[in-house]
């Protein structure tokens, strides 16, 4: 029996096991509310694209009642499975909207693999339980960071095909696959890594990081995603068969602070260089990468709003090239001086991002992450969202582009009508002006020389007098 068929068949084992334990329908797990415990399909349609916010149900099971529903689509739960994702899923599906939740695929290539197998068990236990509409499956780690051999793209391959189809067997989902900016082995010409995803999965969600392929990069701090990197791997994705209908765009609701190694200043855009270390922590002889764990740390839109530092040295700057905001400050002490980089999203950088999905014609976006959307600059919001950032989805620029279109026509119409109207008043008031001044001008016929002195009058012509 060959490996896929000995694999297969211990899965199915798994499943039918299950079926037995928990049977055809599971309990609901939405209290007097059993219309909730049943998939909710999504039609996409042409009015809207999908807006998918990616939730931590550990952190937002109690708010999450208060978000703004008309403002996404999905949910995705990052949490795990337990009563709080069971709130979550329950209050989903209650605003008609569809959920799914976020596992990673493990870094094995022989799908007979143990852990493997109790990924796709597990996955498929939650799905059937929690009555699940789509599940984002996290590639990251899969793919790896460098450039592969021939023989670990045909593990790839032949992993995902496999367990992509006992994820799906006998259950009616969908799976979102989270990739990086940059299509996989891109500089391999034989790679087919991508063409293969674009047929396995559902959709793809560009994973909002510019450091998630930095085995060539340059070491220095960025934006969290330059838009010269997105623009190119939505190209890239589509010259190697992933349609863009099927993208959905990650939209970065957090900012990275990184620590410099070195600081060099300049008045068009100062360049903070990060700390290195050995690829391979056992070698030290080992080629060199960045050290991003230890050279930045994650932070809230609503904490780097809130809680600039003291000592700024060059503030609210904005790059043109990555399309993003950021600042620099120093904090002193007797020995050193330490300079720190903060980049960091605002409405700016939020729009160019929204406006890139509509005008490259993508599924949708994915905010990362909701929790984030629960913080203001002075902390958790006691009413449980932060109404400021929940209006920057700005879900208007994620309809269809027709109703951009018509929106933008009834901007030209208005404009169009205002400019007449000001015409017209300008024009009346032209003429009522003209015509004061005129009066004012208009004075009676005098004779002639009336007013010369009276003496002069000897020398008129008796006849001019009879005048």
């Amino acid at each position: 029996m060959s490996l896929n068929m000995t694999f297969i068949f211990k899965n199915l084992l798994a499943i039918l096991i299950l079926e037995i334990v928990f049977g055809d329908d599971p309990p609901c797990v939405c209290p007097g509310e059993s219309t909730l415990c049943k998939q909710f399909p999504y039609h996409q349609g042409d009015d809207k694209k999908q807006v998918i916010v990616i939730s931590n149900s550990s952190l937002d099971h109690q708010v999450v009642k208060n978000w703004r529903w008309d403002s996404l689509t999905h949910i995705l739960d990052h949490g795990p499975w337990d009563n709080n994702s069971d709130h979550v899923m329950c209050e989903t599906h209650r605003n008609n909207h569809q959920y799914g939740f976020y596992v990673e695929f493990p870094a094995g290539y022989n799908a007979s693999d143990l852990a493997i197998q109790t990924f796709i068990n597990t996955t498929r236990n939650r799905t059937h339980h929690q009555f699940v509409d789509f599940v984002g499956v996290d590639l990251l780690r899969l793919l790896g960071q460098c450039g592969n051999s021939d023989q670990h793209i045909d593990d790839i391959i032949n992993v995902t095909d496999t367990a992509f189809k006992a994820l799906k067997d006998g259950l009616n989902i969908e799976i979102y696959c989270v990739m990086p900016w940059e299509p996989p082995c891109l500089k391999t010409p034989t790679c087919g890594i991508t063409p293969h995803l674009g047929k396995i999965c559902d959709g793809m969600m560009l994973y909002p990081e510019s450091y998630v392929n930095y085995c060539e990069d340059s070491c220095i701090a960025k934006a969290t995603v330059q838009a010269s990197k997105l623009y190119y791997g939505l190209t890239e994705y589509e010259a190697y068969g992933f349609p863009a209908e099927k993208i959905l765009m990650g939209i970065p609701w957090y900012g990275y602070n990184y620590t410099c190694e070195s600081f060099s200043p300049s008045d068009t855009h100062p360049v903070c260089r990060l700390k290195m270390k050995p690829s391979d922590p056992k070698n030290s002889s080992s080629p060199l990468v960045c050290d991003l764990e230890g050279s930045r740390t994650k932070i809230r839109l609503g904490a780097i709003e809130g809680n600039k530092m003291d000592i700024v040295v060059s503030d609210g700057l904005f790059n043109r090239g990555d399309q993003a905001p950021y600042f620099v400050y120093n904090a002193t002490d007797k020995s050193n001086t330490t300079y720190y980089m903060a980049w960091y999203e605002d409405i700016a950088s939020l729009f160019f991002k929204y406006q890139l999905a509509v005008s490259m014609k993508l599924k949708g976006a994915v905010v990362f992450s909701g929790d984030d959307l629960t913080y203001t600059d002075l902390g958790e919001d006691v009413s449980g969202f932060d109404t400021k950032m929940w209006g920057w989805i700005l879900h208007f620029l994620l309809q269809s582009p027709d109703a951009v279109k018509n929106e933008e026509k009834n901007y030209a119409g208005m404009m169009a009508g205002i400019g007449i109207a000001l015409f017209l008043v300008g024009a009346v008031l032209g003429i009522i002006l003209t015509c004061i001044a005129l009066r004012r001008s208009k004075q009676p016929l005098r004779r002639p020389f009336s007013r010369d002195p009276a003496e002069v009058d000897d020398y008129h012509d008796d006849d001019n007098q009879q005048l």
